[in-house]
């Protein structure tokens, strides 16, 4: 009798084996759907002539062939409405285009794949540079795969397709940067850090850790490096290349798009008229001076928490970071991959479920479709709301990392080698 009752113990449950199956259909089937979703938008990303992407491709053919570097291109104009265009000129720095000069001699569709491949590369090396840092977990297919669908899923990545942005690309330089600065390698991470500033300006704020930690050599070599690439452009691309960038930069006026999850974004897209979202009210005089307002406390009251508080390198990059997406104008969706890094170490420590009831907003925006972000209009209440989701999350998330206590942030101390003070 014992040995029938021990056969019945090991017997696997029908119920069990029924839910697993189901489970994994059901993952299967949220998969399909993810999938066709982002082939759709890279459909609609070779429909607007590469969109950001075919910016820097067109720019760079036109310089090889002695034009000026941000004069209109074919991927310039884009319909926002069914009777009004927009006109998004290329914004990064000249001697950014020494990684597209090469892309540009091959054919559009030959150059986006390579594109593609060196995003998906750097994405990997990335990923790989914080599996080192969190010490190697174990990690399951069932895990992996969640993982997978959830970037998938991800409005990040939704955005990323649809524009061909440089997200990923600096993803890689942007993990080593900040895993040198857990392991306390600040010469390295300064260098890193200037180069990233060089392509991207807003990225200067990352040496305020530096200085925290009056690491002021790395400082300078950051600075010097950032120094030698705007160099290398000048020789290259001329003078009057930097000049054009900079007209191009004071002609920005495409802040009230719902993918920019900035407080300048949100103002704007509240008090101005644009052709897509309604406005609570008409007063567009009052979005600079409103936005200036707050992107300086913002700021500043970030920085103070970084300078003030024993945070960690985790902590302090993820809230500087935060703090350039809603704060800068250039809050845009794709840029929260740069987040990842610091994010997944600061989880690693028990982060979401202590601040769960605060992230809502975050998780919402995390996997909010770039098409809903329309549902609703016009109504000044859905642009408020679904309009303005990727602000909300950015801001809920910048709050919970404010609030969780100096004693838990403790927990993602860098793990490699001492922290110097």
């Amino acid at each position: 009798m014992s040995d029938v009752h021990d056969l019945r113990i090991r017997r696997p449950r029908r119920g069990g084996d029924l839910a697993r199956v189901l489970g994994l259909v059901g993952l299967a089937c949220l998969a399909a759907i993810i999938v066709a979703y982002d082939i759709a938008l890279g459909r609609m990303l070779l429909d607007l002539r590469m969109n950001d992407f075919g910016r820097f491709y067109y720019s760079a053919h036109q310089f090889l062939e002695g034009q000026d570097l941000y004069a209109p291109t074919a991927a310039t104009l884009i319909r926002v409405s069914k009777t009004e265009w927009l006109g998004l000129a290329n914004m990064n720095p000249p001697h950014f285009h020494l990684l597209i000069l090469p892309l540009s001699l091959l054919r559009p569709g030959v150059a986006l794949a390579c594109w593609t491949a060196a995003s998906v590369t750097s994405l990997g090396l990335a990923g790989f540079v914080v599996y080192e840092n969190l010490g190697r977990p174990a990690l399951s297919p069932l895990r992996l795969g969640l993982l997978v669908i959830a970037c998938a899923a991800w409005a990040g990545t939704g955005a990323l397709i649809v524009t061909g942005q440089v997200s990923l690309v600096l993803l890689w330089p942007l993990a080593l940067s900040w895993s040198a600065m857990r392991r306390s390698r600040w010469m390295t991470s300064g260098v890193l850090v200037g180069i990233l500033a060089s392509v991207k300006p807003f990225f200067v704020l990352l040496f305020v850790p530096l200085v925290v930690r009056r690491q002021y050599g790395a400082i300078a070599a950051g600075l010097l490096t950032g120094a030698a690439a705007f160099l290398t452009g000048l020789a290259v691309f001329g003078p009057d290349a930097y000049v054009s960038w900079i007209r191009a930069l004071r002609g920005v006026d495409w802040a009230w798009l719902a993918m920019n999850g900035s407080s300048l974004g949100f103002l704007t897209r509240l008090l101005s008229a644009n052709p897509q979202l309604a406005p609570i009210a008409e007063i567009p005089g009052v979005v600079r001076p409103l936005w200036l307002i707050t992107a300086a406390s913002g700021a500043a009251l970030t920085v103070y928490i970084v300078v003030r508080r024993n945070l960690g390198a985790d902590r302090d990059f993820l809230l500087l970071l935060l703090a350039i997406l809603i704060f800068s104008p250039l809050g845009w969706v794709y840029y929260a991959w740069f987040l990842v890094p610091p994010l997944i170490a600061v989880g690693a420590g028990g982060f979401f479920q202590r601040q769960r009831t605060v992230l809502v907003p975050a998780y919402a925006a995390a996997f909010w479709p770039l098409p809903l972000t329309l549902i609703g209009q016009p109504s000044a209440l859905a642009t408020a709301t679904a309009g303005s989701i990727y602000f909300w999350g950015f801001l809920s998330l910048w709050v919970a990392v404010l609030r969780d206590s100096p004693g838990q942030a403790l927990q993602t101390q860098p793990t490699h080698g001492p922290v110097r003070r």
